[in-house]
């Protein structure tokens, strides 16, 4: 009988090591499918993410702001020059200036959320 309670508490017992990756994996897709879905219904999430970037740009420093074509087109008129890069995520935001380089976004804010958890 002991054996049995033993060998039925070692199937019972979960290997977080082995689980970690792909409850890990879920919640990363599941939180990707949410911010997309946020994105495709309220704009104001780019416009906080491009002024969070310009918050740090002074003006005069021939800053530009490189965005995927779809945001560019969401985001209105800036006093900012702009540049629309279609091999930018939908919800990241670059500025770039003579000595500097902002990056903001929400897939890159993810990775990191990610790697802390890992």
């Amino acid at each position: 009988m002991a054996a049995a309670v033993e060998g039925l508490e070692a199937a019972c017992r979960v290997d977080v090591d082995r689980v970690r990756p792909v409850v890990l994996g879920l919640v990363r897709r599941l939180v990707e499918a949410v911010l997309q879905r946020e994105l495709s219904l309220n704009d104001s999430v780019m416009d906080r993410l491009v002024d969070s970037a310009l918050e740090a740009v002074r003006p005069g420093e021939g800053a530009v702001l490189r965005v995927h074509p779809v945001t560019l087109a969401g985001l209105g008129v800036l006093a900012i020059a702009t540049e629309a890069d279609a091999g930018m995520a939908l919800d990241a935001v670059v500025v770039t200036g003579t000595d500097f380089v902002i990056e903001v976004g929400l897939s890159a804010r993810l990775a990191e959320i990610m790697e802390e958890m890992s």
